[in-house]
């Protein structure tokens, strides 16, 4: 059973006045550059209102509450009549452009599943977003430190995990749901793709929500001294240098490592490790 992951009365719960992205200004220096143009321009929070709950939702076990948190494609938000997951129009436009994830765990999963099933069929996005997402998307660069904060980034706006679905606290929210566009924009020249393939990732300092959990770096010895170099080259030495001790987390099951148990020790760069594709590696 899913309950509030943070001690909240009931009575903080409240409907959001609008929808809100789920993009932050510091997403760039934790997310992909295709998340950071996804959570910016291809969905966002809102909460069910009385007519979003008379929806017909084929496939989901639970019906959907008032004020529940959802997620959904914000160029059909207007249409007269929007679909959920697994139903569609007669003409199958807006088909899975809403889900109502049953915990924030789920909004990244949630949030794939609208690209998957929805991205490529709705008339109401732009075409040169399409086309900005496109040649994103041939990166297919991974962090699994992006996982958890999609998840702390979403406490972050205040959104709380309870019995009954995700709710909108305000005032648990510890950052302002207003966008910097400057900060967080991909289009013009200071966002385009390079030549070299390098993308405009804000810098690594950046401040993060006040809950987000980095990883524990006070186990960041080195792991050679300077008598080791008797026992390698001068290169492998240089290269051992550069590189930390570090453990398996949730956040790195990605791919094959799935079936790795927590603690399994492992290397990471020590310049930049916690950021977007910055993971350790675990041999």
């Amino acid at each position: 059973q899913v309950v509030a992951s943070t001690p909240c009365d009931p009575a903080d719960f409240a409907p959001m006045e609008k929808p809100m992205p789920l993009s932050l200004n510091d997403d760039s220096s934790w997310v992909t550059p295709l998340h950071c143009f996804v959570r910016k321009n291809f969905v966002e929070v809102f909460t069910a209102s009385a007519n979003d709950v008379k929806i017909p939702s084929k496939g989901k076990r639970r019906q959907t509450k008032k004020h529940q948190v959802g997620i959904r494609c914000p160029h059909c938000r207007d249409l007269k009549k929007n679909t959920t997951e697994g139903t569609s129009e007669s003409n199958g436009a807006v088909i899975g452009s809403v889900y109502y994830p049953n915990s924030i765990a789920h909004i990244y999963n949630a949030t794939m599943n609208l690209l998957q099933r929805h991205l490529q069929k709705c008339p109401n996005i732009p075409k040169e977003l399409l086309e900005r997402y496109s040649l994103l998307k041939s990166d297919d660069a991974r962090s699994a430190t992006s996982k958890k904060y999609w998840i702390d980034s979403a406490r972050s706006l205040g959104l709380v995990d309870t019995s009954e679905g995700i709710r909108y606290a305000p005032s648990h929210a510890t950052v302002s749901t207003e966008i910097d566009d400057t900060t967080n924009s991909f289009s013009g020249e200071a966002n385009a793709l390079s030549k070299e393939g390098d993308y405009a990732r804000g810098e690594r300092g950046a401040s993060l929500p006040s809950n987000f959990e980095t990883f524990d770096r006070k186990d960041a010895s080195p792991l050679v001294n300077g008598t080791d170099i008797k026992l390698s080259t001068k290169y492998a030495h240089f290269i051992m240098q550069q590189m930390q001790r570090c453990v398996f987390s949730d956040a790195d099951r990605l791919g094959k490592r799935k079936d790795f148990q927590a603690g399994f020790a492992g290397l990471a760069c020590r310049h930049c490790f916690g950021g977007y594709g910055s993971g350790g590696v675990f041999p």
